[in-house]
């Protein structure tokens, strides 16, 4: 069965897994990997579990941990293209895992 988790949600970080155990995406990462996978481990969810990350837009609070996550897990990030630009320039391993979609 498929669920929502709310891993991090405020100015200090942003972050929601959209799967079930076996696998989902991540909406944000906005805190470090290691906390990113602490809260996902606290639900029962291992960062294997994880296969795509989605970003909503390019603020600190929803993407602190998205250079760590895309160099060890080289997962596939989806971004609007303006936000997939801005992403690109602050983290220069994510040209390789980076698919944009239009907006709306």
């Amino acid at each position: 069965m498929a669920k929502v988790c709310p891993l991090f949600s405020g100015s200090s970080g942003n972050s929601y897994y959209i799967g079930t155990g076996e696998h989902g995406i991540l909406v944000d990462a906005g805190r470090t990997a290691k906390q990113m996978e602490g809260a996902l481990s606290a639900n029962d969810i291992n960062i294997s579990s994880v296969r795509a990350i989605f970003v909503t837009h390019e603020h600190t609070d929803h993407i602190a941990g998205q250079a760590t996550l895309t160099k060890q897990f080289r997962l596939p990030v989806y971004a609007s293209p303006g936000t997939g630009r801005h992403l690109c320039y602050r983290i220069a391993a994510l040209e390789d895992v980076l698919h944009t979609c239009a907006p709306g």
